[in-house]
């Protein structure tokens, strides 16, 4: 950028006090010599010309590479967020999948125990399952009393 602008200010004051020159056609030249010296002006005024379009290309080539770095370290970042939210959507998942196994597990055992809990009862009849409560209530009360 410096170069830039350092170049640009010494075309400016240099090519007026170049052109000044020619025009004035100092006396005991030729056209021909004069007409050289134009042209050879010129030239350097191509020359610098393209000098300071190729830093300016130089420049904004540069410009485009920094952008096109922060696009990309973006586009990263963004990617390994989403990879991040991923694994935390399956984790949650598989957690909820492992809790609602486990309640499962869990109905199924309390399920179990009421079946084997009615097969025992089963055995008794209603008359003898009565007799052994009563018992253990009159216990209970002796014990309270």
């Amino acid at each position: 950028m410096k170069r830039i602008t350092v170049s640009l200010i010494v075309g400016i004051f240099v090519l007026p006090v170049s052109t000044s020159t020619v025009l004035a056609n100092p006396p005991g030249k030729s056209e021909r010599e004069a007409q050289k010296v134009q042209m050879e002006e010129q030239r350097e005024q191509a020359k610098h010309e393209r000098e300071l379009a190729k830093e300016r290309r130089k420049y904004e080539a540069e410009v485009a590479r920094e952008e096109r770095k922060q696009q990309e370290e973006m586009e990263r970042e963004r990617r390994r967020h989403e990879r991040e939210m991923e694994t935390g959507r399956n984790r949650a998942e598989e957690a909820f999948e492992k809790g609602a196994d486990e309640r499962s597990a869990g109905l199924e055992k309390q399920r179990d125990r009421k079946s084997q809990q009615t097969q025992n009862e089963l055995g008794k009849g209603s008359e003898q399952g009565q007799a052994q409560r009563e018992e253990v209530r009159r216990k209970w009360w002796r014990f309270w009393e």
